[in-house]
Order: structure tokens, then sequence, then C-alpha cells
């Protein structure tokens, strides 16, 4: 996240700047009006902007605006945010490579929420997963996203009850903007007394925005119904 949060302080300090002088310029205009015997409303319209209310406001607005949608537009080669959908496949089973049967291959969504200052897989079920989410999150500076991830496990008997690990996902497909479009990598469970202990490799492709906001709308009316 570091590109990040160099591009987000170099914006907010732009940001500062140019709304600082703005106000200065404003209150110089204001005073001018004045003596000038201006129209009302021209004086009025000029002591509102000047208001410190209205400032702090301008500030608000722009620093969300930066903070969650003008990197995305800037920076659309860091931009992970969304849901992605794609496979895990167990390829190797530590310490106990002779009791414990590989799981194979299970499809699941990834959901990444991410805006300039954090990114954070969110919980997520499937098939084999009771719950999945990622503990902490990073974008190495060599590109892609990496995670400390815990998930807890439907009751299988080749599968332990909840596992800590790390995953590493390089970009390995993008659109004609730089946008990551297609992630791969690696996982590896972290050595714990809840065995077996697994590592493997997944592949995730962006899901389209009509799919990922049905996905959504599908999950509210679960909760909601």
């Amino acid at each position: 996240m570091n590109e990040l949060h160099k591009y987000y302080s170099k914006r907010l300090l732009q940001l500062l700047f140019v709304v600082l002088t703005a106000t200065l310029l404003l209150g110089s205009l204001h005073t001018t009006l004045v003596k000038d015997h201006a129209s009302k409303l021209a004086v009025d319209a000029s002591a509102l902007l000047a208001q410190h209310a209205v400032v702090a406001a301008l500030l608000l607005l722009g620093e969300m605006t930066i903070r969650k949608w003008l990197w995305r537009i800037e920076k659309p080669s860091l931009d992970f945010s969304g849901r992605w959908s794609g496979s895990t496949t167990y390829t190797t089973s530590w310490l106990d490579n002779d009791s414990s049967e590989l799981p194979g291959t299970t499809r699941h969504d990834l959901d990444i929420k991410q805006d300039c200052l954090s990114v954070a897989v969110m919980p997520t079920t499937s098939r084999a997963f009771a719950q999945w989410h990622s503990l902490i999150c990073d974008l190495p500076q060599d590109g892609g996203i990496s995670y400390t991830y815990e998930v807890s496990y439907k009751h299988r008997k080749s599968l332990p009850s909840k596992a800590r690990g790390y995953e590493v996902l390089n970009v390995v497909g993008q659109d004609a903007r730089g946008r990551p479009q297609r992630i791969a990598g690696e996982f590896h469970h972290l050595v714990s007394s809840d065995k077996p202990v697994f590592s493997g490799l997944a592949e995730f492709t962006r899901a389209p925005k009509s799919r990922a906001a049905g996905t959504r709308g599908w999950r509210l009316r679960r909760r909601t119904g």
C-alpha cells in the first residue's frame, strides 16, 4: 500500500493548497466587493464561500473523493477492489501425507474491499469454507496482492476445522487501462496443532459488475429474508 499512501498524501496536500488559496482569494474578493458597494447578492455569496464551515465541507468532500474514487482513475494497476471468482487447488498435504486426503479443487469467490488507505478480503463462504477472510492484507511493491488469512472449514475428514495461512496472488491479466483482471498464485497454511496442513494454488478472475451486483443483492435478500 506504500505507493497508494504516497499518492494520497500528495493529493491531499494539493487539495489543502487549492482550498486555502481559494479561501484567501475569496476573502480578498469579499473585501473588494464591500468597498465597491457591489450588489448584496455578490457580497453575501463571497462571504458564504469564505465561511469556515464551507471550507471544512470542501476539504472533507475532496478527501473522500481522493480516498474512494480518484485513485481508481489515476492508479488503475493497484485497484483490486470488487468481487472475484475462481478456484483453490490443494496440491500438498504436510505433516500427515499418509493419512490426509487432498481435498482437490474448490470454487469460491474473493470479495476485496479497498480504498486509498486500506485493503481487505471480506468474509466469504463456499461449499468447502464455512467462512474465510484476511487478517492482514497488503499490496507489495513488486505487484499483486498478499494477505494472511483465517479459514473455518465445514465438517470434512480431509480438512482441519480451522486454519491460518498466507496467500500471494500475482497479476496475470489486465484490461486496456492496466486494471487487474486475473490474479493467480500460491497459498500456504501455517503449521498448527489443528492438522492437516495444506498448500496449493489459487486463481481468480474479476467478476463482471452486473454479476457482482447480483450476488450482493442475493446475499442481502438471503440475510433479510
